[in-house]
C-alpha cells in the first residue's frame, strides 16, 4: 500500500504547474506556418544560386572556346583571312563564334609596325532568361609587309 501512495503523490506533483516534455499543438502549428512562409524564399535562393553557377560555367566554356579558336588561328595563319565564324555545341549549349580582323589603333602612330587587331567573339543564349551573352578576346598580330623586298647579306658582308 505504501508504494501506491508514493506513486500518486509523485503524479500529482508533476501534474500541476510542471509541464511534461514535448511541444504543444499551438507551437507545432506556428512552426509549420513559419516554415511555409519561408520555404518559397529558400527555394528561390537555391534556384538563383543554380542559375548563377550555370552562367559562370557557360562563361568559362565560352572563354575557353574563344582562346582555343584564337590560338588555332594564330598558329595556322588563318587569322589573315578574317571574318571566320563557326558554331560549337557543348553540354546542350550552342556557342557561336566569330573572328574579325581590324587595324590596331596604335598602328596609326607607328605605321611601320604592320600590326592588326584580332577579335574572337563567342555568343550564346542563357536558357534560364533567354538573355544573349557574349565573351570577346582580343590580341594583336603581325601582318608581314609583302611590298618591301628583304635584302640579305652574304657572309662576306656584301648585299645580294
Amino acid at each position: 500500500m505504501e508504494l501506491r501512495r508514493n506513486t500518486l503523490v509523485a503524479r500529482g506533483a508533476r501534474g500541476r504547474g510542471a509541464r511534461a516534455g514535448g511541444f504543444t499543438l499551438i507551437e507545432v502549428l506556428v512552426t509549420i506556418a513559419v516554415l511555409l512562409v519561408m520555404l518559397p524564399a529558400i527555394v528561390g535562393g537555391f534556384k538563383q544560386a543554380a542559375d548563377i553557377a550555370r552562367l559562370t560555367r557557360q562563361r568559362a566554356e565560352a572563354t575557353a572556346l574563344a582562346q582555343s579558336k584564337m590560338d588555332e588561328m594564330v598558329a595556322t595563319g588563318l587569322w589573315q583571312q578574317g571574318g571566320t565564324r563557326g558554331e560549337e555545341t557543348y553540354r546542350a549549349t550552342v556557342y557561336t563564334w566569330e573572328a574579325s580582323l581590324s587595324n590596331w589603333e596604335e598602328a596609326d602612330v607607328h605605321p611601320l609596325l604592320n600590326l592588326q587587331r584580332l577579335d574572337v567573339t563567342v555568343s550564346w543564349t542563357f536558357r534560364s532568361t533567354d538573355v544573349p551573352q557574349k565573351v570577346q578576346l582580343t590580341t594583336v598580330v603581325y601582318l608581314p609587309d609583302t611590298t618591301t623586298q628583304t635584302v640579305a647579306k652574304t657572309p662576306g658582308g656584301k648585299l645580294q
